[in-house]
């Protein structure tokens, strides 16, 4: 449970609007799944981001940063304590010459329009990526021979005590899906990018060229998690999805598996006798032996039942 009192400090500099308990997070996941949030807050500047951060420090609760909640799957049970998710409110996007800068909520296929826009190079490869620009940042993103690795100059943080930090470019720390920000947990709010001037038809054209190549690997016609998250297959029945002279990939494999699971569950299991019947008595080669004879079963009751079946015959011809 949320202290009352974290509520109300909260509640004195963020909107209504803006700060939500126990709020579904499926409303806020590509997906459309998970159970409600304790706390769900939507900063909207630096700032407020780092009041947030020490109140939440302050009162030792659970913290979740959350982008765009894309290549997230919630439980059921929902989510613990506050979550920060950087939305529509960080998403604000300035160009200054050769360079982008953009709030940690914003899109990345928007950060890479605005780039488009200014006839700004090397940001073409993120048109399709999912995400934020922050969780880009995060995980270093990239496709198609590109990553954020190769465009991010200024990184600008939150520690969970709700100080500010400024990383350079040699001290992201940018690997393969890796950064700095996975091992000490601070905030990306801001993002800086250092691009180069290009000529916008040539820049249109890669990002169309890249746009095609990625529908035609991923058909997502029935859509859940943005383009490029999720990759399903072509309907087996539409012969028009098919790539030419290839059947579809993994079905034999998948037919085998469902197999060996039907016959897991299927299969023949031994009952295991009644620990006080009287197979449980017998060795383990015999518990299952078909009966030698129709009176078998009758031979092998004990004795002891006899006699309490005898005892309660005469006790019951006696009251009559």
């Amino acid at each position: 449970m949320i202290d009352k009192s974290f509520v109300q400090k909260c509640q004195a500099f963020i909107e209504p609007n803006r700060f939500r308990l126990d709020e579904p997070m499926k409303l806020h996941t590509t997906f459309k799944i998970g159970g409600p949030a304790d706390c769900l807050i939507f900063p909207a500047s630096m700032e407020e981001t780092e009041k947030v951060l020490a109140l939440v420090n302050e009162y030792k609760l659970p913290l979740t940063i959350l982008g765009n909640g894309s290549n997230v799957l919630v439980q059921d049970k929902g989510i613990r304590g506050v979550v920060v998710k950087f939305a529509r409110p960080m998403a604000k996007i300035r160009h200054e010459g050769t360079r982008i800068i953009a709030g940690a909520g914003a899109l990345l296929k928007d950060v890479s329009e605005a780039a488009a826009q200014s006839s700004l190079t090397g940001l073409e490869f993120a048109c399709g990526i999912p995400g934020s620009i922050g969780g880009a940042i995060f995980m270093n993103a990239g496709a198609y021979d590109g990553e954020m690795k190769n465009v991010a100059d200024t990184v600008r943080t939150v520690d969970r005590e709700g100080r500010i930090h400024t990383y350079s470019r040699d001290e992201l720390d940018l690997g393969y899906r890796h950064s700095r920000f996975q091992d000490n947990g601070e905030a990306i709010v801001e993002v800086e990018l250092c691009l180069e001037p290009g000529d916008s038809s040539a820049i249109r054209a890669k990002m169309d060229d890249f746009t095609q190549r990625r529908e035609s690997k991923q058909p997502l016609q029935h859509l859940q998690a943005p383009q490029g998250l999720l990759r399903r297959h072509p309907d087996p029945g539409d012969r028009s999805q098919r790539p030419p002279g290839r059947r579809r990939p993994g079905l034999h494999q998948a037919r085998r598996l469902r197999r060996q699971r039907h016959r897991q569950r299927h299969r023949r299991r031994r009952p295991r006798p009644h620990p006080r019947s009287p197979a449980a008595r017998l060795p383990e080669t015999r518990r299952h032996a078909p009966p030698r004879s129709p009176h078998h079963r009758r031979c092998m009751i004990p004795e002891n039942r006899i006699e309490q079946g005898n005892k309660q015959y005469k006790k019951t011809a006696t009251t009559k």
